[in-house]
């Protein structure tokens, strides 16, 4: 599985349970994805439970819209501090869309380990800006 567009929502909260909507710039088709939990403790990757991801337009350009409902101190928080939520999220492409990989002769480890890396590069970098540029990427509702 490769893990696509990470982000790490960071927000504060009053409210228990919260909606959240992200918005992914690409191609992909909701059929082709799904959406994962990381958790940099046990390097770990999870299903997100009741997830569901969407077609929709961000720019102009095609997009996917990943909504699902986290709760203060539940199993997505990270941050056991009551009314912070800490949440890295992201979307992977499922079986379905390694089919439509090039066959260029790269085999499947290379593209994971380069998606891995830029991934990486970029989760780093995002987490270098303030928490009110992350917070300009999401959408939450109590």
């Amino acid at each position: 599985m490769i893990y696509i567009k990470p982000l790490t929502p960071c927000f504060d909260t009053t409210q228990s349970s919260n909606q959240v909507n992200l918005v992914f710039s690409t191609d992909l088709k909701p059929e082709q994805v799904k959406a994962q939990k990381y958790n940099p403790t046990t390097k770990a990757f999870g299903d997100v439970a009741g997830a569901s991801v969407s077609q929709t337009t961000k720019d102009g350009k095609p997009a996917l819209q990943l909504s699902y409902t986290i709760d203060d101190n539940g199993s997505l928080d990270l941050d056991p501090t009551i009314g912070k939520i800490t949440d890295p999220v992201g979307l992977s492409m499922t079986n379905q869309s390694y089919g439509n990989l090039a066959t260029t002769g790269i085999r499947a480890p290379h593209v994971l380990l380069t998606t891995i890396a830029l991934g990486a590069a970029a989760t780093a970098y995002r987490l270098k800006t303030n928490t009110m540029n992350r917070r300009a990427r999401f959408v939450v509702r109590s």
